[in-house]
């Protein structure tokens, strides 16, 4: 959960694209980014933006 906040937190600060984000904070090829590609392919981000709409309704 601290990893989360953290993240929300860097987003609202730097106004920067959730990717461009990314891009600052992991290293091409390495463990971070191998992590959150797996994430990605198992369906991550459509998850959680279906999650945040449906509680916004």
């Amino acid at each position: 959960m601290q990893t989360m906040k953290g993240a929300v937190e860097l987003l609202e600060a730097s106004g920067l694209h959730p990717e461009a984000a990314i891009d600052l904070v992991t290293t091409p090829g390495g463990v971070t980014i191998k992590g959150l590609n797996e994430m990605e392919h198992a369906g991550f981000t459509s998850a959680v933006i279906r999650g945040l709409k449906a509680g916004a309704k």
